[in-house]
């Protein structure tokens, strides 16, 4: 098995953390813990199907994850190939007015969120692509031609930061007085992340 992490052009640096490939020759089952973005998967060969109550789902080849609050299980077939998108904790939402709080603990196909015809070309040109390299740039000319022009909830970003400065360890009640307070963040906070701030701390205290 391989994964191995690119990281994205400038334009896109403030909206994508990095990209991945990830190939596994052999079919196997894993475990994907929580974390604060969501990601995107673009398989150009082979399957992945979830896990949940001993059920197994096959999902789209083309698919995005929402943040969770609990670990997920998925399954590869053998021989499988993927390009992944991990996106900052407000990146998706410069991509799509989709709000972010609706893919919480979701896994869904990405025809749900862009035109699909859109995104068969992308695997088409996936499915063509003949390096690493090529296969990158093919997602990231897709997101840019994505990228929106939206007005920024600076509270937001800057609760986000200062959680990262505290690495978690702060009380809710200080978050929330600093800059959590207006309804209009309060609001903005789930619709640009998928969940209110106190999901992605590590040891929060009320």
């Amino acid at each position: 098995m391989r994964f191995d992490k690119f990281f994205p052009k400038e334009i896109l640096k403030p909206y994508i953390k990095y990209f991945a490939i990830s190939e596994n020759d052999f079919e196997s089952e894993y475990k994907v813990f929580p974390s604060a973005g969501l990601v995107i998967g673009f398989q150009y060969k082979g399957k992945l199907s979830s896990l949940e109550n001993n059920n197994e789902h096959l999902l789209s080849t083309a698919g995005i994850t929402g943040v969770s609050d609990t670990y997920k299980i998925f399954r590869n077939s053998p021989n499988t190939g993927t390009v992944l998108v991990y996106f900052t904790e407000t990146g998706f939402s410069r991509f799509s007015a989709s709000p972010v709080n609706e893919l919480f603990n979701q896994s869904i196909s990405l025809d749900y969120i862009f035109q699909k015809d859109t995104i068969e070309e992308v695997e088409e040109k996936l499915f063509l692509a003949k390096t690493d390299h090529d296969k990158i740039a093919v997602v990231e000319s897709f997101l840019w031609s994505q990228l929106k022009e939206i007005h920024e909830d600076h509270l937001v970003i800057k609760a986000i930061s200062l959680l990262y400065q505290a690495k978690g360890n702060m009380r809710i009640k200080e978050l929330r007085k600093a800059f959590y307070k207006p309804e209009s963040s309060r609001k903005t906070f789930p619709k640009t992340c998928g969940y209110f701030p106190e999901k992605i701390c590590i040891n929060c205290t009320f």
